[in-house]
C-alpha cells in the first residue's frame, strides 16, 4: 500500500502523478468505508454454508418423522457461528478505528451501527436460550426441536437485515433479509435434512451472492468517488 505514497524528503513535481495518488487513495478509503456492507456477508454465506452442511450430513432419518443427529455436527455448527460472530466483531472494531469526524451525525451513525452490530448476537442468544427452556421443560422431540430451532435462526436474521437495510437504505441488505424470512420455511415444509441442505445452498449459498453483488457495488461507489474528482479537476 506504500508504493504510492512519496517518501520521506521526496517531491512531488508533476501534477498528474499528485492526482492519481489522490485517486488511489480516495477509492481506497471508499472501499474500506463500504466493508461492513460486503464482507459481513462472505463471513455469514461461508458459516452457515460450511454449518448447515454438517448437520445435514450428520443426520439420520428414522422411521416415520424421527431422526438422529450425530454428535459431531454440533460442534462444527456451534465452531462456525462463534468464528462468524468474532470476525464480524473485529471487522466493525477496525472500520470503526481510526476514523474521526466533528460532525455531529457521523457520532450518531457510529452509535447506531455498535448498537446494531449486537442485535444478531443478543437476539440469537435469548432465542436459542429460550428455545432450550422450552425443550427441556415440554420434551418435544428431536424433530420438532431441529424444526423449530432452525425456523428461528433465519428468521431473526433476515428481519435484521431487513431493518438495517431500511436503517442504511441498503437494499442488497433489505432484499436479502427478505430472501432469509422466507428461507425460515425450509425446515418446516421440507423437513430434515432437506431442509439443512436447503439453509446450506440457498442460505449460505444466498449470503455468498449477496457478498459479489455487495462488492460489486462497493466497487462502482468507489470509482464514482474517483469520477468525482475528475468532474471536480475539470471545473
Amino acid at each position: 500500500m506504500l508504493e504510492n505514497r512519496p517518501s520521506d524528503g521526496e517531491q512531488i513535481s508533476n501534477p498528474a502523478d499528485a492526482l492519481n495518488i489522490v485517486k488511489t487513495q480516495r477509492k481506497r478509503t471508499n472501499l474500506a468505508r463500504n466493508q461492513g456492507s460486503y464482507i459481513h456477508f462472505g463471513i455469514w454465506g461461508a458459516a452457515w454454508l460450511i454449518g448447515y452442511s454438517a448437520l445435514a450430513l450428520g443426520t439420520t432419518p428414522l422411521n416415520g418423522n424421527d431422526i438422529t443427529i450425530s454428535v459431531w455436527s454440533f460442534p462444527i455448527f456451534a465452531i462456525v457461528l462463534v468464528l462468524a460472530f468474532v470476525a464480524s466483531w473485529l471487522l466493525n472494531v477496525r472500520n470503526a478505528s481510526g476514523i474521526r469526524s466533528e460532525d455531529p451525525m457521523f457520532h450518531y451513525f457510529k452509535q447506531m451501527g455498535k448498537l446494531a452490530g449486537w442485535s444478531y448476537p443478543l437476539a440469537f442468544i435469548f432465542s436459542m436460550c429460550g428455545l432450550a427452556i422450552f425443550a427441556d421443560k415440554y420434551g418435544p422431540g428431536n424433530t420438532e426441536m431441529s424444526v423449530l430451532y432452525n425456523f428461528v435462526v433465519p428468521l431473526i436474521l433476515g428481519l435484521i437485515y431487513w431493518l438495517q437495510g431500511a436503517m442504511y437504505n441498503d437494499r442488497t441488505l433489505s432484499i436479502t433479509g427478505v430472501w432469509m424470512m422466507a428461507l425460515s420455511w425450509s425446515t418446516i415444509l421440507a423437513g430434515i435434512p432437506v431442509g439443512y441442505w436447503i439453509m446450506a445452498l440457498l442460505g449460505g449459498g444466498g449470503l455468498l451472492v449477496a457478498f459479489l453483488v455487495a462488492l460489486i457495488f462497493a466497487h462502482h461507489r468507489a470509482a464514482a468517488a474517483v469520477a468525482d474528482l475528475d468532474q471536480e479537476q475539470d471545473v
